[in-house]
């Protein structure tokens, strides 16, 4: 006898773990060349860290493109500010000052935020705060219930036109043992407006930069999506929302380039199962074929990569 009774899918591409020999690809869709601005940042000597108006002064020298202003000051940041692990957990009652995340070279959101705040605005650039709520790893592991603000990142007008940035996304992850791993992330500097809304929603949606701006239901419904989702020039074709009703058999249809491959985990009230989906690819269009056999909740895990 078959079964009617209610199967319930929250769909994830995580896509989190590009492969490194696609380095190549990836760094040939950049769209300025920033090399020497990078390693201008990067070589930073201790004196010129003494304090803020010299850091800045040494990284804009001579700099007079208000982009290369900011990427130094992105570039410098990522690398020498690392994620306060202990004040993610124990969270201060105050912000902390630019100066103090300087001294301490540890910060959570906050500290990364008005650090990039601050030395924009002691470049002569025009910069505002953006506070608001992002999807991470706490996101998805506590699930989607609470949407109050959880994150701070940045505007900063470049060449007279708003752009956004994420100085703590930028500088490196945590793993899900509550580890901070440096990694340097371009994707958050002068990220395209219509790819960050899918983790950043403002709680002003101006600050989104869209024409027609994301509402809070249409955030909270929306799959959740990583860097190389966007990367690996993927999108979502027939499902857009991460929580999908079903009575037995599912199909998810992806667009997926000709050099793109997806691979797919299922998992069953969070075990792997196997033998239940199969992936079939057509012209520019990849479909997942799914047979939910048990009533609750499955996760369907999608992760890519370029050949």
């Amino acid at each position: 006898m078959k079964t009617t009774a209610l199967r319930s899918i929250v769909l994830i591409p995580l896509l989190v773990m590009a492969l490194q020999a696609f380095t190549g690809t990836l760094c040939a869709q950049i769209r300025h060349d920033y090399r020497n601005t990078d390693q201008r940042a990067l070589g930073t000597p201790p004196e010129a860290e003494e304090n803020l108006t010299r850091l800045v002064d040494y990284l804009t020298e001579n700099v007079y493109e208000d982009r290369n202003k900011v990427r130094a000051i992105y570039r410098w940041i990522a690398d020498r500010i690392a994620y306060d692990i202990h004040a993610l957990n124990n969270p201060p009652d105050n912000w902390p000052s630019p100066d103090d995340v300087l001294y301490r070279r540890k910060a959570i959101c906050t500290g990364y935020a008005v650090l990039f705040d601050e030395m924009s605005r002691i470049a002569g650039l025009e910069t505002e705060l953006i506070v608001g709520h992002s999807k991470g790893l706490g996101t998805l592991n506590a699930g989607t219930t609470d949407f109050s603000p959880n994150h701070v990142w940045n505007a900063v007008k470049v060449d007279g036109h708003w752009a956004l940035f994420d100085a703590t996304w930028g500088a490196g992850y945590i793993t899900s043992g509550g580890f901070f791993i440096p990694a340097f992330n371009d994707f958050y500097f002068m990220a395209d407006p219509v790819k960050i809304v899918y983790t950043h929603l403002p709680e002003d949606p101006d600050w989104q930069l869209l024409v027609n701006p994301v509402s809070m239901k249409q955030y909270r419904e929306h799959v959740w999506v990583r860097v190389p989702f966007f990367r690996h020039r993927l999108s979502v074709i027939s499902h857009r929302e991460a929580e999908i009703t079903s009575y037995g058999e599912l199909q998810i249809r992806l667009g997926v380039p000709g050099d793109v491959i997806i691979s797919a985990a299922l998992k069953f009230d969070g075990n792997p199962i196997h033998g239940n989906h199969i992936i079939n690819y057509g012209g520019s269009d990849a479909q997942i074929d799914m047979s939910l056999n048990l009533r609750g909740t499955y996760t369907l895990e999608i992760s890519s990569g370029v050949f």
